[in-house]
This record gives structure tokens, sequence and C-alpha cells, in this order.
């Protein structure tokens, strides 16, 4: 498995497969870090759970938190050449849960990559200033083959337990946006972000970064996506977003229940579906 790190890389509602070219498919999915001792839920028990999520959802990206090297690996090895990957380990190289990004190989290719930490020392690697766990940011540039559609995504997971370190985060997001995307690049901001919408970190990259919320924009009634393998979300709003700009929404689903008899995860998979504006 390849993973793209540099930060410059340049390279020659029914849940459906996604055909049109106008049309852009996300799913941001919390897998569990796959060494967790969560009895009944082990990795190896819903792994094939968590391959038929993506599989039945056929999404063009999809961002991935918490998920290990092993993890990636196992997505990968049996997604490929379909889906290309991109990611970090949170600490450095291939150690600590990943932010990770797959999309869509055969539909895209790669125009630039990166990641940066969210601290003070966003390019340092592993640091972790405002909170006691460093927290990472995966973005790609992609350029759909046929050049009908240019996107630039990011994925992550904002801290679980502090408030000012996840609006710290998104400022940084908000600040980084204005390097990475030209106002005319669609931009999709999708993770688990450990909050509410209308929490202030949903507000700064609402109001403040152009963002909208794709939940809100369809007016679907809010639901949870955290149920801790209960199957019963635990807050009634969801704290799993897809976030985007530049794009017009028609589809927005929490995938909930088993998949191959399993509960995938802890946290729902949010899939969300959009056509190019204009189009």
């Amino acid at each position: 498995m390849k993973s793209v790190l540099s930060a410059t890389v340049f390279l020659a509602l029914a849940v459906a497969p996604v055909d049109a070219a106008s049309e852009f498919a996300a799913l941001t999915f919390n897998i569990r870090y796959g060494t967790a001792k969560d009895e009944g839920h082990e990795w190896e028990k819903r792994k094939e759970s968590v391959l038929a999520v993506i599989r039945d959802s056929s999404p063009d990206v999809v961002g991935l938190q918490e998920a290990l090297d092993f993890q990636n690996h196992f997505l990968l090895d049996q997604l490929a050449p379909r889906y290309a990957f991109v990611g970090e380990g949170r600490e450095g190289g291939t150690r600590g849960e990943y932010a990770s990004i797959l999309y869509r190989a055969d539909r895209f290719f790669l125009a630039r990559a990166g990641r940066f930490w969210l601290s003070d020392t966003p390019d340092i690697a592993g640091s972790m200033t405002w909170a006691d766990l460093p927290r990472i940011v995966t973005w790609v540039d992609l350029i759909q083959r046929d050049g009908a559609l240019r996107i630039l995504v990011l994925n992550t997971h904002f801290a679980h337990n502090s408030e000012n370190a996840r609006l710290l985060s998104a400022r940084l997001i908000r600040d980084r946006l204005k390097d990475l995307a030209p106002p005319e690049i669609p931009v999709m901001v999708m993770g688990d972000f450990n909050c509410r919408p209308g929490s202030p970190p949903h507000t700064v990259l609402l109001q403040e970064a152009g963002l909208a919320d794709t939940q809100a924009t369809l007016s679907v009634p809010p639901q949870g996506t955290f149920h801790g393998f209960s199957g019963k979300a635990r807050d009634e709003a969801p704290i799993d977003w897809i976030l985007f700009r530049g794009l017009a929404p028609i589809g927005y689903k929490i995938l909930t229940g088993e998949f191959l008899g399993q509960l995938p995860s802890d946290h729902y998979p949010v899939f969300a579906r959009f056509a190019a504006e204009g189009k």
C-alpha cells in the first residue's frame, strides 16, 4: 500500500453507484480503531461489514477516521485498483490512527495531496499543542479523468475532550482552505468532529470558511451518529459531518443498522450525494 504524504504530489436518496459525470458521492466513516477490546465487536468480527458499507454505497471518496495501518491495508487490498489511498498516521509515518482517504482511482486522478496537524505547529508530524493526542487533517485535490469535475476533499477527526482544541482546529482548517482552494474549486470537509451542529467549530466552518452542512441544507431531520455498538444513537444530532461549498447536495443518509449481520462500527457512517453546481 502506497500512502501519499508530501505537501504536493503531481501525477501523469438511494445508496447506489454514481455514474453521472456531474455527480459526486462521499462517505465519512469512523471505523473504530482495530485494537480496541470491544467484546463481540472486535475488528476481525466486523471488518467484512466495514468493507460492505463501502462496496454497497460505492462512494467516489471515503474519509476514514481511527483507521490503524493494518485496517487501511485490509480495506485497500480488497478495494484496489478501483480505489487508491492517501494517508499518514497521526503520530507520523504509519504510527497511530489515520484520518485516511480512499478515492475512486478509476474516475479521478490525484493532482495534489497532503496533511497537516491540528496544533500550533501544523507541519510538524505528531504535534499536539491543543489536546492530549495528536490530531491530523488529510487532503486530496482530485480531478475527474475527463476534466469535468475538480474537487478538494479534507478529512479529519477533532479532539474528543477539549472544546478549545476543536475551535482552534476549525480555525486552522478555515485558514488552510484559503491557500489550498481557489474560489472556483469545490470543497468538501468531512470527518468526526466530536461536537454537534451549531457548536462553535461548526459555526466557524460555516460562517467563516464559507461551507454548508449537507444535512441542514437538505432539511434532513437531525440524527445522532455515535452509538457505541448499542445500535441506538447516544445523541439526537450528528457528530460526523459532511460539509461542502461549490456543490449542490442531492442526497444525504446516515447508514444505520447491520451489514452482513454486524454493526460495522460504534459510529454510523454518513453518505451524501452531490451534483456539480450548474448541472
